[in-house]
């Protein structure tokens, strides 16, 4: 019983994209994860979390998995991803399968001005937008699950044992202890804990 309602994150449109290059850097940044920011940072949190509104000056995470591993992409081409956050279903009701497209190509333009992007676009391979993650079945159209606020962090987090079913553990960020790489290990390891007894030989968070 929580004395409020759980809260979910913000969602996220991806545009997955197929570019020319030879993948040296320099072209669209140098490194498999790139940081775009737009110079509005402070109203993009209004955007997102208070308005319920697409990002009027995107921040944007480039990623390029080409450069790690360049078997993944023809010769010659390279695989570009951009990830837009963006307001979840429970935030607003946005119709993104009728602005979805138009969006995906706001966000190559904006891309474009901060990496030169643009000219070298061979294909636009698929567009992911909250509508697609709630037909996945995420909560609120976000695959970020639960926000990251004090009441929904650490302990607060929703147990590894539902108290609804007896035969069923959980792992992730939406449950404890929280979000991020690390703590969605942990969970694994504490799910894991939980089913074999294991918490009761290991040092750790119990």
């Amino acid at each position: 019983r929580r004395p409020a309602r759980l809260v979910a994150a913000p969602s996220a449109v991806v545009v997955h994209l197929g570019v020319s290059g030879d993948g040296r850097p320099g072209a669209y940044g140098t490194a498999h994860h790139n940081l775009l920011f737009g110079r509005a940072w402070h109203t993009t949190f209004d955007d997102l979390i208070r308005d319920g509104r697409p990002m009027r000056d995107p921040s944007l995470l480039l990623t390029r998995p080409t450069v790690t591993d360049a078997a993944l992409a023809p010769e010659g081409r390279q695989l570009v991803s951009v990830l837009a956050p963006a307001p979840n279903l429970a935030r607003a009701r946005l119709d993104w399968d009728r602005i979805g497209p138009a969006y995906a190509e706001e966000l190559i333009q904006a891309t474009a001005v901060r990496s030169g992007l643009r000219v070298h676009v061979k294909d636009v391979l698929h567009v992911i937008t909250p509508a697609d993650w709630r037909r996945q079945g995420l909560l609120a159209g976000t695959p970020f699950s639960l926000a990251h606020t004090f009441g929904q962090t650490g302990p607060f987090r929703p147990a590894n044992l539902p108290r609804t079913t007896d035969n069923v553990v959980l792992a992730g960020c939406g449950t404890v202890p929280g979000v991020g790489v690390p703590t969605a290990l942990v969970s694994g390891r504490l799910a894991a804990d939980r089913i074999t007894g294991g918490h009761a030989h290991h040092p750790g968070p119990p």
